[in-house]
């Protein structure tokens, strides 16, 4: 039990040291215009997962992406991403 408790927590630190490092990315490459309306998620099963505030901030982070933006990121990320998806953000009223 003790090496599978010891594996889960190596793939633990592996995840939070990939994601301090694309938040650290995020904000050092993004666009001025992006950095408060789009937000990397994490990375999950080889996907880069961006969350943009709306349909605007979403074509705008689309051509940066498209743009060498990705790459840029990528290079800067130690996780595995083969691909990256951009959702946007579902604004809850009430």
């Amino acid at each position: 039990m003790g090496g599978e408790v010891e594996k889960v927590r190596k793939e633990l630190e592996k995840r939070v040291r990939a994601t301090g490092q694309l938040a650290e990315a995020w904000y050092e490459l993004a666009p001025p215009e992006l950095v408060d309306h789009a937000r990397p998620t994490g990375v999950v099963r080889g996907t880069l997962r961006l969350e943009v505030d709306g349909p605007a901030f979403r074509y705008t982070l689309e051509r940066w992406l498209k743009r060498g933006g990705q790459q840029a990121l990528l290079q800067r990320c130690s996780a595995s991403v083969r691909r990256v998806r951009v959702d946007t953000a579902a604004h809850r009223h009430g």
